[in-house]
């Protein structure tokens, strides 16, 4: 009864998070709106009235009726010997009592025969339009084809409604469509959020591409782009072990066949344009149709609504004028992709010198038809000017949009044609690009990641267009509290210094800046002297270095141009409040932390691990003993200057002074008390094995050698991480807790009620 009484507490503060949840709130509400009377209607987690009065003979009662021996499958995928998995599993489930499975009835849900509006007001600055239909159940025949229509219709960047409302008219923050395919009756989604003004806007261009669809079969060439895609799936999740258990249960669940794709893969290439034109027709129609819009409170409602009525006439003669008759034709004979043949496994990690100063590093793996290159400059937000703030936000987010000879669009275009993805990122210290794609496409790629790298154009009017974007992302910050909290948190932490700048800059330095600026911020970094490449997976070699070779010649010689290293005091003591009427209440609170090559980093990532993760001690004392919060972690940045160390927890407004006296408590004990030999083993070994675990990919392995070289760490302490955690100590794990927790913290809290203040 403790324990559940506790467990009551933290679901009650998940409930309360999931009330500032904007994405939450407005998925709660379709389905609500769209299953009424059924269980798909109703919220994973409960409701507080439910989970306050519910007995510990209930759940018991309810364990025994569904976690039995014969409702139950268990998934092994990776490295281990299946006899002795067998017998493994044979001993630790030998004495599970086998309760009686309790057969239940579910409710049928109430007939869905006409158009379903629901408006519903929210404390958030964002708006969310939610247009579903019902699509039968996961088995039925047509599910590939309207899995095939949600790709096309609101699935990457050259999918219809993408392109249309994101991009080319930029009346969106985002768009998607999808399916949900479950045991009993799914959903057609399409999801939009955007800001309030644009509502009208949206509709028509919904209603423009939905009237194409259902009059016109689709292009051939958007319909092998999503056989493509669907089959790239296969290949891309056989890079992790959670990738392929996670695959193989959820087809076990849903169709009891965990071998089942290769099956769905035959229905998805019998599939033909007519097919997608039918079933459009058959199911995007007025009678199930279901429309939800959380909006803001601000916006007047009513008129909402209307607009939403005004729709469903519209949608309704779209969905019953007179259509074209077409002849339902049977698939084009297409082929699966064919991968080259290459035998070996995983090299190392080979380097090679490219002119004086770049060089690539290679690491060859022939386990999966999968590769991963990235590139990265040094500089990022620690070389923008004052007022230049998000300038690198800008240039991460256009660099890929255009080269002399391929817009945006057909940039998008080969890359989904391709399965493959390009996109450039920037930080605090680094801006770069990233190229994933499988070895069929390779050469094309090679090519095309060439161009844009060495070759951008920053064409205005997608720098306008995102510019809009991230104004809006600043101003609906009030819809994420705890991203407020960390982007004070790091004001005052680092003062003076580029790392306290928010990194989507500010809307006045937003207006101002022009696509000049960003192609100067680029040129001081893109430079010969100033390349770090790295290229992991199914890897052409004499490919890429030709091709990297060649792009680098069009880069200006030299190595980048300042900035200097920044040199400023440990902050003062601070604590800040910001008034925010939320659910709950945000704290961040910290010291000032490491370099990236500071020798006492892998202590410090045991001082994390111990108290991170279901048996750190941040989770046992904050959350299970105290039940002050669902979330509570510790947190760190480490960086070329320097880093910080600290933790996060949303709770109650009410809990909140408990949680940061708390936090504190547990630092203090670090420094006080020596980590026993038993924690220190459980954090060394949960350590590890995440680490090993989060290299399964290429592109992790990739992304891990590269910021290794960029920051000066020797990359081969990627491959030998288990040695330098294993020899951590507990005496050292008190002395750096001693020498970072004696500091001034920095503690920030945003709720509606203060936390800090000591009256």
């Amino acid at each position: 009864p403790t324990e559940i009484n506790n467990e009551r507490e933290v679901v009650i503060e998940e409930i309360k998070r999931g009330q500032d949840s904007f994405g939450r709130q407005a998925s709660q509400l379709l389905f609500s709106t769209a299953y009424q009377g059924h269980t798909y209607g109703k919220p994973v987690i409960g409701y507080e009235k439910v989970i306050r009065k519910i007995s510990p003979k209930k759940i018991v009662d309810y364990f025994r009726s569904r976690y039995v021996p014969g409702n139950m499958f268990v998934v092994l995928s990776g490295d281990f010997a299946l006899p002795e998995a067998k017998k493994l599993i044979n001993q630790r489930f030998a004495p599970f009592h086998p309760y009686k499975l309790r057969s239940v009835v579910r409710k049928k849900e109430k007939a869905h025969v006409k158009p379903r509006i629901s408006v519903q007001p929210s404390t958030f600055e964002e708006a969310s339009l939610n247009l579903s239909w019902k699509i039968p159940k996961v088995r039925h025949k047509d599910i590939p084809a309207l899995d095939i229509l949600a790709l096309i219709l609101g699935q990457g960047d050259s999918s219809r409604l993408v392109r249309r409302l994101r991009i080319e008219q930029a009346l969106v923050n985002s768009v998607y469509a999808s399916t949900f395919t479950p045991v009993e009756a799914g959903l057609m989604v399409i999801s939009a959020v955007f800001n309030g003004d644009k509502l009208e806007e949206i509709f028509s261009g919904i209603a423009a591409e939905l009237e194409q669809l259902v009059t016109t079969a689709v292009e051939e060439s958007e319909l092998n782009k999503a056989l493509t895609n669907i089959e790239s799936e296969e290949f891309y999740g056989m890079e992790t072990v959670d990738g392929l258990s996670r695959k193989a249960g959820h087809l076990e669940f849903l169709l009891r066949d965990p071998d089942y794709f290769p099956k769905y893969m035959q229905q998805v290439y019998r599939v033909s344009r007519e097919d997608i034109l039918r079933v459009a027709r058959k199911y995007l129609t007025e009678k199930t149709l279901t429309i939800t819009l959380l909006m803001p409170e601000k916006m007047n409602q009513k008129a909402v609504a209307v607009s939403a009525r005004n729709w469903v006439k519209c949608f309704t003669k779209i969905s019953q004028q007179k259509k074209p008759k077409v002849s339902l034709k049977k698939a084009r004979a297409r082929k699966m992709m064919r991968l080259k043949k290459r035998t070996g496994g995983t090299s190392a990690v080979e380097l090679v010198q490219v002119g004086k100063n770049a060089k690539i590093l290679f690491r060859s793996s022939q386990e999966t038809p999968t590769l991963s290159v990235k590139v990265a400059h040094l500089g990022g937000i620690r070389l923008e000017d004052e007022g230049q703030g998000g300038l690198t936000e800008m240039v991460s987010r256009v660099w890929a949009a255009g080269t002399p000879n391929l817009n945006e669009k057909q940039i998008h275009v080969r890359l989904e044609n391709w399965a493959s993805s390009l996109h450039a990122f920037g930080g605090r210290n680094t801006v770069g690009l990233s190229l994933d794609c499988l070895s069929p496409f390779e050469e094309s790629a090679a090519d095309l990641f060439a161009e844009v790298l060495v070759q951008p154009i920053w064409p205005a009017e997608v720098m306008e267009r995102e510019k809009l974007v991230v104004i809006e992302q600043i101003r609906n910050r009030d819809d994420s509290p705890g991203q407020i909290a960390m982007l004070k948190f790091m004001e005052e932490m680092f003062p003076g210094h580029p790392y306290s700048r928010d990194p989507k800059g500010s809307i006045e330095s937003l207006k101002n800046m022009a696509r000049e600026d960003l192609a100067a911020h680029w040129s001081k970094m893109a430079k010969q002297g100033n390349f770090f490449a790295v290229i992991s997976g199914y890897v052409n070699r004499p490919l890429w270095e030709k091709t990297i070779s060649q792009a680098l010649k069009s880069l200006a010689p030299g190595p980048l141009v300042g900035p200097k290293p920044a040199n400023y005091e440990t902050p003062e003591k601070k604590d800040v409040f910001i008034r925010l009427e939320k659910e709950q209440t945000h704290i961040v609170t910290g010291f000032r932390g490491l370099t990236f090559t500071d020798p006492e980093r892998y202590t410090l990532e045991l001082i994390q691990s111990i108290l991170a993760g279901q048996g750190g001690r941040l989770f046992l004392e904050l959350r299970d003993k105290a039940s002050l919060a669902y979330t509570v972690s510790p947190m760190k940045m480490e960086g070329i200057d320097t880093g910080y160390f600290g933790a996060y927890i949303g709770c109650s407004p009410e809990k909140g002074r408990l949680a940061v006296k708390m936090l504190h408590a547990e630092f203090q004990k670090l420094m006080q008390e020596k980590v026993g030999e038993e924690e220190l083993m459980r954090s060394k070994r949960y350590l590890i094995g995440r680490h090993d675990i989060d290299l399964q990919t290429n592109s992790s392995v990739a992304g891990g050698i590269l910021f290794s070289e960029v920051y000066g760490v020797d990359y081969r302490e990627l491959f030998t991480y288990a040695n330098f955690i294993n020899a951590v100590t507990a005496e050292q794990v008190r002395l750096l807790a001693q020498k970072l927790f004696a500091q001034n913290p920095v503690t920030v809290a945003v709720g509606s009620i203060d936390p800090l203040s000591t009256g």
